[in-house]
């Protein structure tokens, strides 16, 4: 009997033994999948990033090329602007101004196949042509003293009193305003200013009794004087107070906009709930009337506040 027992007590022993192995092999198993698993999923998510970073490498990489593309053919398009192309906007900008300013002259833009200069401008009072300024403009990049050798030569061409370069650009040293060669050169923002002088000085040695040889030495002596460094200071004056006021002009409108934008979604604001309102309220108006006055719903009391008791039988 003791054998069967130690017999049966060792054959235990090895199943309990035997089930815990099994148990063992059966963890190390599902921990060894589960770290395959871990791994498996590591790597298909490092491949998924990295394909993930190849795509946008070359997303960025085609819109990179797309971009230079883009600058390249403006570039293009800049370098095919001759001085003359850039100078159209300075061109209408300037007619523009004079034409507002001297309603009663005759001032047009000439196209350039017929050469000479870019504006003229007949100056005339009641009625009758007191003389010519021509006007030339360049809207460039750098100054050159060929355009001196242009603008004297359009003189000729319309017999001209004045000619006047309008330009963003001046010789070394000079900004605004300038005298080059009997030259005036002025600055868009006061080529209208200028104008007025010269203009003025126009009709008044025209309707004056001097000789011709008077007149043009009191025109050479207003060249002197737009020469002279008071007026030049006077005129820079006058051109920074206008840039200036081009700021603040800017700035105003741009206030305005922001407020204009804020009241438009206050105006928006209120347009729809008001419209919201009407509708609930035409809903109750125009309601068909129920023949049981009992069968539908009672409407809501509308809430009434009234003073505190102690409140109101003191006042009573």
């Amino acid at each position: 009997m003791s054998a069967y027992r130690r017999t049966s007590t060792s054959s235990s022993g090895r199943k309990r033994r035997s089930s815990r192995e099994a148990k063992l092999e059966a963890k190390a198993l599902a921990q060894r999948q589960v770290e395959e698993l871990r791994r498996r999923h590591a790597d298909e998510l490092l491949r998924a990033r990295s394909q993930a970073a190849a795509e946008a490498s070359r997303t960025q990489l085609r819109e990179n090329e797309q971009l230079k593309k883009r600058v390249t053919e403006l570039q293009r398009r800049l370098e095919k602007q001759t001085a003359d192309q850039r100078g159209e906007f300075c061109e209408a900008d300037v007619l523009t101004q004079l034409q507002a300013a001297f309603p009663t002259d005759e001032i047009h833009r000439r196209a350039k196949r017929q050469g000479g200069a870019d504006i003229l401008h007949e100056v005339r009072e009641n009625g009758a042509v007191c003389g010519v300024i021509a006007y030339e403009c360049k809207n460039v990049a750098a100054w050159s003293n060929g355009f001196i050798t242009q603008v004297r030569k359009a003189r000729t061409v319309h017999k001209a009193r004045y000619v006047v370069l309008v330009t963003n650009v001046f010789p070394r040293g000079q900004k605004h305003l300038c005298v080059v060669r009997d030259v005036p050169i002025v600055h868009p923002s006061i080529a209208v200013h200028l104008a007025h002088y010269l203009r003025e000085a126009i009709v008044t040695l025209a309707q004056s009794r001097a000789t011709e040889p008077e007149r043009q030495r009191r025109a050479d002596r207003l060249l002197q004087l737009i020469q002279s460094e008071e007026f030049g200071e006077q005129m820079h004056a006058i051109a920074s107070a206008v840039q200036d006021l081009k700021v603040l002009q800017d700035k105003e409108r741009q206030d305005h906009e922001r407020t204009w934008a804020r009241q438009s979604e206050h105006l928006a604001a209120i347009s729809k709930n008001a419209t919201r309102l009407d509708g609930q309220i035409a809903a109750i108006l125009h309601a068909p009337v129920a023949r049981d006055t009992g069968a539908g719903p009672p409407l809501a009391r509308t809430r009434t506040w009234a003073l505190p008791t102690r409140v109101a039988a003191r006042r009573a």
